[in-house]
Protein backbone atom coordinates (compact mmCIF):
# COMPACT_ATOMS: atom_id res chain seq x y z
CA UNK A 1 0.00 0.00 0.00
CA UNK A 2 3.01 2.35 1.32
CA UNK A 3 4.70 1.41 -2.44
CA UNK A 4 1.24 2.32 -4.33
CA UNK A 5 1.01 5.67 -2.29
CA UNK A 6 4.86 6.44 -2.71
CA UNK A 7 4.47 5.19 -6.77
CA UNK A 8 1.25 7.88 -6.67
CA UNK A 9 3.27 10.23 -5.33
CA UNK A 10 5.55 10.46 -7.21
CA UNK A 11 3.46 10.05 -10.22
CA UNK A 12 1.77 13.07 -9.39
CA UNK A 13 5.09 15.37 -8.85
CA UNK A 14 6.42 14.26 -11.98
CA UNK A 15 2.78 15.29 -13.63
CA UNK A 16 3.23 18.83 -11.87
CA UNK A 17 6.51 19.41 -13.15
CA UNK A 18 6.14 18.29 -16.78
CA UNK A 19 2.76 21.10 -16.25
CA UNK A 20 5.02 23.66 -14.74
CA UNK A 21 8.01 22.94 -17.44
CA UNK A 22 5.48 23.18 -20.28
CA UNK A 23 3.63 26.47 -18.44
CA UNK A 24 7.17 28.33 -18.46
CA UNK A 25 7.79 26.87 -22.11
CA UNK A 26 4.45 28.43 -23.27
CA UNK A 27 5.61 31.74 -21.04
CA UNK A 28 8.70 32.27 -22.68
CA UNK A 29 7.00 31.51 -26.24
CA UNK A 30 4.68 34.23 -25.36
CA UNK A 31 7.28 36.54 -24.25
CA UNK A 32 9.09 36.36 -27.05
CA UNK A 33 6.53 37.14 -29.47
CA UNK A 34 5.53 40.05 -27.71
CA UNK A 35 9.05 40.67 -27.57
CA UNK A 36 8.87 40.31 -31.75
CA UNK A 37 5.28 42.27 -31.75
CA UNK A 38 6.82 45.06 -30.14
CA UNK A 39 10.01 45.28 -32.55
CA UNK A 40 7.39 45.28 -35.80
CA UNK A 41 5.47 48.31 -34.37
CA UNK A 42 8.56 50.40 -33.84
CA UNK A 43 9.73 49.29 -37.14
CA UNK A 44 6.58 50.51 -38.50
CA UNK A 45 6.31 53.47 -36.29
CA UNK A 46 9.87 54.83 -37.59
CA UNK A 47 8.83 56.30 -40.77
CA UNK A 48 5.60 57.73 -38.97
CA UNK A 49 8.25 59.31 -36.04
CA UNK A 50 10.55 60.42 -39.27
CA UNK A 51 7.75 62.11 -41.15
CA UNK A 52 6.85 64.07 -37.88
CA UNK A 53 10.48 65.03 -37.47
CA UNK A 54 10.65 66.42 -41.11
CA UNK A 55 7.43 68.26 -40.93
CA UNK A 56 8.34 69.61 -37.46
CA UNK A 57 11.87 71.26 -39.16
CA UNK A 58 10.12 72.14 -42.21
CA UNK A 59 7.73 74.07 -40.16
CA UNK A 60 9.97 75.78 -38.32
CA UNK A 61 12.77 76.37 -41.67
CA UNK A 62 9.38 78.02 -43.86
CA UNK A 63 8.36 80.14 -41.04
CA UNK A 64 12.06 81.50 -40.43
CA UNK A 65 12.35 81.67 -44.56
CA UNK A 66 9.07 83.33 -44.63
CA UNK A 67 9.86 86.30 -41.50
CA UNK A 68 13.22 86.43 -43.58
CA UNK A 69 11.80 87.16 -46.92
CA UNK A 70 9.15 89.52 -45.36
CA UNK A 71 12.05 91.15 -43.42
CA UNK A 72 14.06 91.80 -46.76
CA UNK A 73 11.19 92.79 -49.15
CA UNK A 74 10.26 95.72 -46.16
CA UNK A 75 14.36 96.52 -46.21
CA UNK A 76 14.43 96.64 -50.36
CA UNK A 77 11.14 98.39 -50.33
CA UNK A 78 12.53 101.19 -48.03
CA UNK A 79 15.65 101.64 -49.77
CA UNK A 80 13.80 101.47 -53.58
CA UNK A 81 11.68 104.26 -52.17
CA UNK A 82 14.45 106.44 -50.97
CA UNK A 83 16.27 106.11 -54.37
CA UNK A 84 13.28 106.98 -56.26
CA UNK A 85 12.62 110.36 -54.15
CA UNK A 86 16.39 111.36 -54.75
CA UNK A 87 16.49 114.33 -57.11
CA UNK A 88 19.38 114.27 -59.26
CA UNK A 89 21.44 111.77 -60.76
CA UNK A 90 22.45 108.15 -59.50
CA UNK A 91 18.57 106.74 -59.11
CA UNK A 92 19.64 103.65 -61.88
CA UNK A 93 23.13 102.63 -60.37
CA UNK A 94 21.80 102.95 -56.92
CA UNK A 95 18.08 100.78 -58.21
CA UNK A 96 20.88 98.13 -60.18
CA UNK A 97 22.79 98.18 -56.42
CA UNK A 98 19.37 96.75 -54.74
CA UNK A 99 18.54 94.43 -57.47
CA UNK A 100 22.45 92.97 -57.17
CA UNK A 101 21.90 92.70 -53.34
CA UNK A 102 18.53 90.89 -53.70
CA UNK A 103 20.13 88.54 -56.42
CA UNK A 104 22.41 87.61 -53.99
CA UNK A 105 20.03 87.41 -51.16
CA UNK A 106 18.10 84.98 -53.46
CA UNK A 107 21.67 83.05 -53.95
CA UNK A 108 22.33 82.19 -50.42
CA UNK A 109 18.52 81.40 -50.12
CA UNK A 110 18.68 78.70 -52.89
CA UNK A 111 21.99 77.51 -50.97
CA UNK A 112 20.12 77.32 -47.73
CA UNK A 113 17.16 75.21 -49.42
CA UNK A 114 19.70 73.07 -50.81
CA UNK A 115 20.83 72.38 -47.68
CA UNK A 116 17.62 72.08 -45.87
CA UNK A 117 16.96 69.53 -48.99
CA UNK A 118 19.95 67.30 -48.43
CA UNK A 119 19.18 67.44 -44.23
CA UNK A 120 15.79 65.97 -45.12
CA UNK A 121 17.26 63.14 -47.03
CA UNK A 122 20.02 62.41 -44.90
CA UNK A 123 17.61 62.16 -42.27
CA UNK A 124 14.78 60.01 -44.28
CA UNK A 125 17.79 57.84 -45.67
CA UNK A 126 18.63 57.11 -41.96
CA UNK A 127 15.24 56.69 -40.42
CA UNK A 128 15.06 53.86 -43.30
CA UNK A 129 18.22 52.40 -42.67
CA UNK A 130 17.09 51.89 -38.97
CA UNK A 131 13.79 50.95 -40.24
CA UNK A 132 15.83 47.92 -42.35
CA UNK A 133 17.96 46.85 -39.67
CA UNK A 134 14.80 46.45 -37.14
CA UNK A 135 13.16 44.60 -40.28
CA UNK A 136 16.56 42.44 -40.24
CA UNK A 137 16.44 41.59 -36.33
CA UNK A 138 12.78 40.84 -37.11
CA UNK A 139 13.37 38.18 -39.99
CA UNK A 140 16.47 36.89 -37.79
CA UNK A 141 14.44 36.50 -34.58
CA UNK A 142 11.34 34.26 -36.23
CA UNK A 143 14.17 32.38 -37.58
CA UNK A 144 15.35 31.39 -34.85
CA UNK A 145 12.68 30.68 -33.20
CA UNK A 146 11.12 28.89 -35.85
CA UNK A 147 14.46 26.80 -35.33
CA UNK A 148 14.44 27.06 -31.33
CA UNK A 149 10.92 25.33 -31.77
CA UNK A 150 11.71 22.56 -34.28
CA UNK A 151 14.72 21.60 -32.37
CA UNK A 152 12.74 21.34 -28.83
CA UNK A 153 10.01 19.27 -30.90
CA UNK A 154 12.90 16.88 -32.13
CA UNK A 155 14.55 16.74 -28.76
CA UNK A 156 11.30 15.28 -27.44
CA UNK A 157 10.89 12.50 -29.86
CA UNK A 158 13.37 10.57 -27.93
CA UNK A 159 15.72 9.71 -30.93
CA UNK A 160 18.79 6.86 -30.83
CA UNK A 161 21.94 9.57 -30.23
CA UNK A 162 23.36 9.31 -33.82
CA UNK A 163 20.28 9.98 -35.29
CA UNK A 164 19.42 12.58 -33.39
CA UNK A 165 22.83 14.56 -33.64
CA UNK A 166 22.97 14.14 -37.32
CA UNK A 167 18.84 15.92 -37.59
CA UNK A 168 20.26 18.35 -34.67
CA UNK A 169 23.43 19.10 -37.73
CA UNK A 170 21.57 19.08 -40.48
CA UNK A 171 18.46 21.82 -38.51
CA UNK A 172 21.62 24.09 -37.72
CA UNK A 173 22.86 24.31 -41.38
CA UNK A 174 19.76 25.21 -42.49
CA UNK A 175 19.17 27.93 -39.64
CA UNK A 176 22.58 29.11 -40.86
CA UNK A 177 21.76 29.10 -44.94
CA UNK A 178 17.78 30.66 -43.55
CA UNK A 179 20.27 33.68 -41.38
CA UNK A 180 22.64 33.86 -44.45
CA UNK A 181 19.73 34.26 -46.90
CA UNK A 182 17.72 36.74 -44.67
CA UNK A 183 21.36 39.20 -44.38
CA UNK A 184 21.59 38.75 -48.41
CA UNK A 185 17.75 39.98 -48.36
CA UNK A 186 18.44 42.95 -45.75
CA UNK A 187 21.68 44.03 -47.74
CA UNK A 188 19.56 43.72 -51.17
CA UNK A 189 16.74 45.88 -49.99
CA UNK A 190 19.59 48.41 -48.54
CA UNK A 191 21.06 49.14 -51.07
CA UNK A 192 17.67 48.95 -53.11
CA UNK A 193 16.80 52.14 -51.04
CA UNK A 194 19.87 53.64 -51.21
CA UNK A 195 19.15 54.05 -54.95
Amino acid sequence: MRELESNLQKAVAADLANQNRDLEAKRKKRNELLQLKRMQIEANQVDEINKKEVETISNKFYDQMTDMDKHVEKDVDREVRNIMTRVGPGKEEALIVVNEAFDDLLERKLKILMSKQFSDLTMYLGSMNKKAATEQMIRDRKIELKFKALKDTTLREQLPEAELAEKLQIMEAEKELELQLSSQKGNHDREEREQ
